[in-house]
């Protein structure tokens, strides 16, 4: 089912796992939500260099099996600042393989998003998604025990629910981009016209978000 990321006509990923089933599994997410993008899988250190000599509009690097991800990040800067996005997969049980990502975070601002490895594919794709557009990213399962003091002083999901599961893993791509606009006060009809879909689709969808947040006023999203 094409999903948000169809709507960006010409979308380039480039997906950069060193394990090749790993790749084919981000891929197929990917593809799930745009069918016809275009993306490129890398393997190695190597074939990454060649890659990132070519524009991009995300880049998702799975640091599970990399040696040296702060470097990998830095090589990422150029596409960076074209206005590419990138998310990083970690092995959110292991807080040594976060500073890494601490370093990079504070001295760069990347990676935009940072997804622990446990996540379902349901939720992987809809943090991509959300990194994609345009949002910073960092899972809740990351300020777990033992991680807190790594990750202390990023950005914290849009959200001002402070316990309990990544609530914006359960929003589907589609209320991830209407959550935003609620949250600066647009009405029903003007988050329908700002995303061309109907105020009844608006309102479904608003509906939505209303009940996996529990709550029964959108202003208690703000």
């Amino acid at each position: 089912m094409e999903g948000l990321l169809a709507e960006r006509v010409g979308l380039r990923c480039l997906v950069a796992a060193f394990d090749r089933l790993a790749a084919a599994h981000l891929e197929s997410l990917l593809r799930d939500d745009a069918p016809e993008a275009d993306i490129v899988a890398v393997h190695s250190p190597a074939e990454l260099d060649m890659a990132i000599g070519d524009p991009f509009d995300l880049v998702v690097l799975d640091t599970r099996n990399m040696d040296n991800p702060a470097a990998l990040v830095e090589s990422l800067k150029p596409l960076a600042e074209t206005g590419c996005r990138i998310a990083a997969i970690v092995i959110d049980e292991m807080p040594e393989h976060l500073r890494w990502a601490t370093h990079t975070m504070k001295t760069w601002g990347l990676p935009h998003g940072l997804l622990p490895a446990t996540m379902t594919p349901t939720q992987c794709k809809a943090a991509l998604v959300r990194v994609a557009t345009g949002h910073e990213y960092v899972n809740w399962a990351l300020r777990g025990a033992g991680c807190q003091t790594v990750i202390e002083g990023w950005p914290a999901p849009e959200t001002s629910i402070p316990a309990g599961p990544d609530l914006l893993d359960l929003l589907t791509p589609r209320e991830l981009e209407i959550l935003p606009l609620l949250k600066q006060g647009l009405r029903n009809k003007e988050v329908a016209e700002r995303l061309a879909i109907s105020v009844n689709t608006a309102k479904i969808h608003i509906a939505s978000i209303k009940r996996k947040y529990r709550v029964s006023s959108r202003m208690q999203l703000l």
